[in-house]
């Protein structure tokens, strides 16, 4: 259905994975198909959330904003404000999620053109910055993974960031989005652009 928005982040969570769940990738697909209100969809994902390993999902519609997640939180709905979700259950501030709330709390104060705001968001999430060493959470990685993990953008040979999306809708409901892609060791890939209008 049109003017409908979902992302999903997987939960890091300690110990074994969980082997033949389902894909947490249909979700925010199922979602954009349906007709269903944020909180109603949320809803109806309580019962099933346990075919998934640890997600965080966002629902939107021009009406509404959800978070849900199945790792023992109730769904939320989003006031207007500042968000930011990681991979830690919701409620659970790392210290990269408490940045990035900060960093785009000063990029968004007086600014509001759009091409600034989204080059802004893009210089938010390239931040390298790792957390203290005394501020990294445990998730039954070493230390040194912890510390690699900490940061906004994770740019390894073999794991790291591999897009950064940037979503601006603007008063009038036009949706401008913008992806970055990324290879070994945070190297740019390639930048896609589309301008649509929300709800049409």
């Amino acid at each position: 259905a049109p003017g409908r928005f979902a992302a999903i982040t997987n939960v890091r969570r300690p110990g074994p994975l969980a082997q033949g769940l389902r894909s947490r990738g249909e979700l925010p697909v199922e979602f954009l198909r349906s007709r269903a209100s944020p909180t109603r969809f949320a809803a109806g994902l309580a019962a099933r959330g346990g075919e998934y390993r640890g997600y965080n999902l966002l629902l939107a519609t021009a009406d509404s904003m959800v978070l849900t997640s199945n790792c023992g939180v109730a769904p939320t709905a989003l006031i207007p404000g500042i968000h930011a979700v990681s991979n830690a259950p919701p409620g659970i501030d790392w210290p990269k999620t408490c940045r990035a709330r900060a960093i785009l709390g000063t990029a968004l104060q007086g600014n509001h053109q759009p091409d600034r705001l989204i080059e802004a968001a893009f210089a938010l999430l390239a931040d390298t910055a790792p957390a203290a060493d005394d501020e990294l959470p445990d998730t039954g990685l070493s230390q040194a993974q912890e510390r690699q993990l900490s940061a906004i953008f994770i740019a390894g040979p073999d794991y790291g960031t591999r897009c950064s999306t940037v979503a601006l809708l603007d008063d009038e409901g036009c949706l401008s989005l913008r992806e970055r892609r990324f290879g070994p060791h945070g190297e740019l890939a390639g930048e896609t652009q589309l301008t649509l209008r929300f709800g049409s």
